[in-house]
């Protein structure tokens, strides 16, 4: 999770890089490698000086549970 300043998200399409998104402060990216376990399709720059929030794949899964079960009953 970006907690100040801004990432840039990239994917390498041919023989170029693609500028994809540009995220800033409360954005958050990198979910759906933890998600499906599998490599990331794109790359994350920090365009400036940036404090970033990092969540390790247990912790992310247990909040998904928890949210899940918010919103059942």
């Amino acid at each position: 999770m970006i907690q100040a300043g801004t990432v840039e998200i990239r994917r390498r399409v041919g023989d170029s890089e693609r500028v994809l998104a540009v995220l800033p402060p409360g954005e958050f990216f990198g979910e759906m490698a933890l998600i499906n376990a599998r490599p990331r399709s794109a790359t994350a720059v920090v365009r400036d000086d940036a404090r970033l929030l990092v969540i390790e794949s247990r912790t992310f899964e247990a909040m998904l549970r928890g949210r899940s079960r918010s919103r059942c009953g």
